[in-house]
């Protein structure tokens, strides 16, 4: 259970263009990025790459940590939510599923000495080493095992940012001398937002050059289906995840799925919330506004229609399961539970995007991470 309800927080998270600028914070100039609004890159006025990542917790806190990257020795002075690294790091722990994707994309994950919950990680370079015992995996960073983290030595460790007390874990391992860096590519609201974080990673390992370039290509492809149908004109209503001990968490109108939906041609059905957050519904709310929605998403890591009734009898009652128009992206899903919908489905938006857009067209043959409940 306790597998299932981080499920659906994530679903509920992730569910819930412009042209860059020069801007100066303090001593750096920073570059704003095209899509992405938690992190930016910069030089400082000695021509130092540095890396910025802002509201640590929420898109709405004002924490902010520099990491300034060094390719000689660390000698600057030491300065507030200033951290020095040498680059390229070549030995990291990654706390996010989504961290090893974005090391994927540029080619690094053989950098990878640990993980957060290796069961759970897709990418199969990154299994094979965790069962060679090349990898160790942790629960999750507020169980970290200090003594185990030590003996792998490495040059950083990539946490995310969820509450304010992380900053203590974080803390905790900087006073062993393991500097930590904070991705925090879920609180983008923007699917290229999000994919765009692969730039900040590679920024760490020397290669922001070949990031940007893959990212063009990955935003090209993206901006060339979201254009292609932006001027259809029916939009499929569409509604989201199955409840958890009563409550039934949906994505506010402004965050990541909700765009996706817009994007693919879809109308959300609480596409006018204008919340960032995940919403917390009862059963009677939500199916007062979708009993007649045209599609139903995320449903759980179920491949059945009989399961989705069996769990709950009120769920027949809903038209998307009357006409057999409920989908969840369990394609590239494993028995472990590790799914491909969290490493790929970040760095490859568009491939969500065409799976949605060939969803709401009622075309369901060549689907990458969705598949119909039968």
């Amino acid at each position: 259970m306790k597998r299932i309800l981080l499920l659906l927080l994530f679903y509920s998270l992730i569910s819930a263009c412009n042209k860059p600028e020069a801007s100066s914070n303090r001593e750096f100039t920073i570059q704003k990025n095209k899509y992405a609004q938690h992190f930016s890159l910069g030089k400082t006025t000695q021509n130092q790459s540095v890396a910025v990542v802002n509201n640590l917790w929420n898109s709405t806190s004002h924490n902010t940590e520099h990491y300034l990257l060094l390719s000689d020795t660390i000698t600057e002075p030491g300065k507030k939510n200033l951290f020095q690294l040498k680059t390229p790091l070549r030995r990291v722990v990654c706390m996010s599923a989504s961290h090893v994707a974005q090391l994927a994309e540029i080619n690094q994950t053989s950098c990878i000495v640990g993980v957060s919950g290796a069961e759970y990680i897709y990418h199969a370079e990154t299994q094979k080493r965790y069962k060679n015992g090349e990898i160790s995996s942790f629960p999750d960073a507020a169980n970290m095992n200090i003594e185990e983290l030590t003996k792998l030595n490495p040059d950083a460790v990539f946490m995310v940012g969820v509450q304010a007390s992380d900053m203590q874990i974080a803390e905790k391992i900087r006073s062993i001398g393991i500097p930590v860096i904070f991705n925090n590519d879920y609180l983008e609201q923007n699917p290229l937002g999000r994919a765009e974080w692969t730039i900040f990673m590679a920024t760490f390992f020397d290669m922001e050059k070949q990031a940007r370039e893959k990212f063009d290509s990955i935003e090209k492809r993206y901006l060339q289906i979201k254009n292609k149908i932006s001027n259809n004109q029916i939009k499929p209503l569409i509604f989201l995840n199955i409840p958890f001990k009563d409550v039934w968490y949906m994505p506010g109108g402004n965050s990541y799925f909700a765009q996706l939906i817009a994007d693919a041609g879809g109308k959300y059905v609480f596409e006018n919330d204008l919340s960032k957050k995940s919403l917390a519904l009862d059963f009677e709310y939500v199916f007062a506004h979708c009993a007649q929605a045209d599609f139903w998403l995320n449903a759980g890591n179920i491949s059945r229609l009989d399961d989705l009734k069996n769990a709950d009898m009120r769920f027949i009652h809903f038209g998307a399961w009357q006409t057999k128009k409920v989908f969840s992206p369990i394609k590239r899903m494993e028995i472990s539970g590790a799914n491909d919908f969290w490493e790929k489905g970040v760095t490859h938006p568009y491939l969500l995007l065409s799976d949605l857009h060939a969803i709401f067209s009622g075309d369901y043959q060549e689907l990458y991470f969705y598949s119909a409940l039968e």
